[in-house]
C-alpha cells in the first residue's frame, strides 16, 4: 500500500452515481481502521452506510482517527458534523441515474424482482425517497431536515411491541424486503422535503463550496487526479453496476419531467467540471 497524504474526505454518496468504484478505491489505498464505515459484514455494513445516527455518534478517537467517510447522507451532514473534512461529490445525469436505480432495486430488491422498471418507478414508498430530485434533496437538506435524532418509526415500534420485533426478526432471517431494511434505518428523510426554487438555489449554490465534485462521466479523470495528488494507485473497474437496459422513450420522457430540478443541477455542476473534475485544496 502507498504511503498516501493525511487528508481527511468525506464522501457524500450520492446512489448510483459511481460511488462504490470510488469507495473501492479509497479503502485501497487507506488502512481500514481509518475507514468509516469499514464493516464488510451486510446488516452493519447497510445500517452504518445508510444511517445518519452512525456518523454523528462516532466516538471521538474514531471520528480523529477517521481520514475517509462515506455514506448515503447529506451534504449538511459532512459540513456541520466534520468541518475538518473536503468534500467530495460525485453527480449523474439524472435520467441515467433514475434509471440505473431501477435496474438496481430490480436485481437486488426482493418486492421488485419480476417487475418492470415502469411498475418500479411507480412504487410509492420508494418514489419520494430516493429518486424523485434525489440529487437536489442532498444538496439542499439541512441538518435538520435531515434528521432530528429519533429512532426510525419502525424501530420505535419494536421497542414497545416484542411481537412486532419477533416478526420483523423472523422476516430479516428470510429473504427480507429491501423497504423493511431501510425502514431500520435512520436515513436521511428525502421524502419529507419538497424541492422548490429556493431548495434548488441552494442545491446549486453548494456546488461551489464542494471541495472535489465531478460528474460520474469523469470518474476515470477523478481516480487519476486522486493517484496524482494523493499517490492513490487506482482501478477505475466499475462496480455494482447494473446489467444494460435503456427503458422507454416513455419512461425516459416521465423521468426528466419528474425530475426537472435535478436536471437544471446537473447542467450547473457540467458548466462547473467543463474542465473536467474539481479539486480544490489540494
Amino acid at each position: 500500500m502507498p504511503a498516501v497524504d493525511a487528508t481527511r474526505f468525506f464522501y457524500v454518496h450520492v446512489m448510483k452515481t459511481g460511488g462504490t468504484t470510488l469507495v473501492h478505491n479509497a479503502r485501497a489505498n487507506i488502512p481500514l481502521d481509518e475507514v468509516f464505515p469499514n464493516s464488510t459484514e451486510l446488516g452493519a455494513k447497510l445500517l452504518q452506510h445508510m444511517g445518519v445516527g452512525p456518523f454523528l455518534e462516532l466516538p471521538a478517537e474514531q471520528r480523529e482517527r477517521t481520514r475517509w467517510f462515506s455514506g448515503h447522507v447529506t451534504l449538511a451532514v459532512a459540513e456541520d458534523a466534520f468541518p475538518d473534512t473536503r468534500t467530495v461529490v460525485l453527480l449523474r445525469d439524472p435520467v441515467e441515474r433514475t434509471l440505473s436505480y431501477l435496474r438496481h432495486c430490480q436485481q437486488h430488491h426482493a418486492e421488485h424482482r419480476g417487475l418492470s422498471l415502469e411498475e418500479i418507478y411507480e412504487d410509492e414508498w420508494f418514489f419520494p425517497r430516493f429518486i424523485q430530485d434525489h440529487q437536489t434533496k442532498i444538496l439542499s437538506m439541512t441538518s435538520a431536515e435531515t434528521w432530528d435524532g429519533r429512532p426510525p418509526e419502525l424501530v420505535a415500534r419494536m421497542q414497545a411491541d416484542p411481537q412486532l420485533e419477533a416478526e420483523i426478526t423472523r422476516q430479516l432471517e428470510g429473504d427480507s424486503p429491501a423497504r423493511l431494511l431501510l425502514e431500520l434505518t435512520d436515513r436521511a428523510r428525502t421524502e419529507s422535503v419538497v424541492v422548490d426554487d429556493l431548495r434548488l438555489g441552494r442545491a446549486i449554490d453548494a456546488l461551489d463550496r464542494i471541495d472535489v465534485l465531478a460528474l460520474t462521466t469523469q470518474l476515470g479523470e477523478l481516480l487519476d487526479l486522486f493517484a496524482s495528488a494523493y499517490g492513490w494507485r487506482t482501478s477505475d473497474r466499475v462496480l455494482n453496476a447494473t446489467a444494460p437496459q435503456d427503458g422507454s422513450a416513455a419512461l425516459r420522457r416521465r423521468i426528466a419531467a419528474d425530475n426537472a430540478a435535478d436536471l437544471e443541477l446537473y447542467a450547473a455542476a457540467q458548466q462547473r467540471t467543463s474542465r473536467g473534475p474539481r479539486i480544490s485544496r489540494v
